[in-house]
């Protein structure tokens, strides 16, 4: 069911772990510090192709 539902968002797949880690470590990073209050959703697009 994981996969059909991937394969309907914009990229077609779901994320790899590598790439939300990369996600991760960028904001555990001295350059995110500015970033507050916000929701950063890292779904490969699927929330708005709902």
């Amino acid at each position: 069911m994981l996969d059909t539902l991937a394969a309907a968002g914009p990229l077609g797949r779901a994320n790899e772990p590598d790439e939300v880690a990369d996600v991760i470590a960028c904001l555990a990073g001295e350059q995110a510090r500015p970033i507050t209050g916000t929701v950063l959703a890292v779904d490969a697009g699927r929330v708005y192709a709902l």
